[in-house]
């Protein structure tokens, strides 16, 4: 139902209206010109981003023993409950899919509330063994500035399913909120951090710059 006063557009009910940021996707779309994609035979890249990111050997003999018994553990294994995951994944924007290409809005419609997200997460938590489709990712390409024929110019951007997003995006909350109950993260830590963000060093780190202008000196 819509409010209509005389001479007036109609008033468009709120589920009527654009999805928030929409419009500025589009613009943005609009004004980027055609999507540029990459020429460069596909040997050639397999070639550059293997020897970046081939297999880094490690140390088998070297273990970790963990930390010992503190508070809150019993977050970390908890059982799923479908209002935390609920929590999570309404708040999470669409993005580009992974391979299944499932958005968050598609899990948001349905399956509202949650429930079989959280039935199926706890699944995955008895079986102690997680999806093999949560391993795959569909690798894409994004141009930087520059000659678009140098493989250096272009940046990988792996895009994961989103189901195994949301589980991560659980456990990182809950982790987080252990992390802080037990002082596990120095105070320096500001990135990566829900509320801190990296504000007061950005600051810090303008003030020196200023300083050692004003002194003639190098900031270091």
């Amino acid at each position: 139902m819509r409010l209509v006063t005389s001479g007036q557009r109609p008033v468009p009910h709120p589920d009527e209206l654009e999805p928030p940021g929409l419009f500025a996707r589009t613009l943005q779309t609009i004004l980027s010109g055609p999507p540029q994609y990459c020429s460069i035979p596909p040997e050639q890249v397999e070639a550059h981003f293997r020897g970046g990111f081939s297999r880094v050997e490690w140390d088998p003999s070297f273990q970790f023993h963990g930390f010992p018994p503190s508070m809150a553990d019993h977050l970390l294994l908890a059982r799923f409950d479908p209002e935390e995951v609920w929590d999570k994944l309404r708040g999470l924007k669409n993005s580009a899919p992974g391979p299944d290409g499932i958005q968050y809005s598609t899990l948001k419609a349905r399956d509202p509330g949650a429930h079989l997200l959280s039935a199926f997460f706890n699944k995955v938590l008895d079986l102690s063994t997680i999806p093999s489709s949560w391993k795959n990712a569909k690798v894409v390409l994004i141009p930087k500035s520059g000659d678009l024929s140098d493989i250096t110019n272009w940046r990988p951007v792996s895009l994961l399913n989103t189901t195994g997003k949301v589980f991560s995006s659980v456990l990182a909350a809950r982790l987080s909120s252990w992390s802080d109950l037990n002082n596990r993260l120095s105070s320096f830590q500001k990135s990566f951090r829900e509320n801190d963000g990296c504000a007061e060093h950005n600051f810090l780190l303008e003030q020196a710059i200023g300083h050692a202008r004003r002194a003639h000196k190098d900031i270091s």
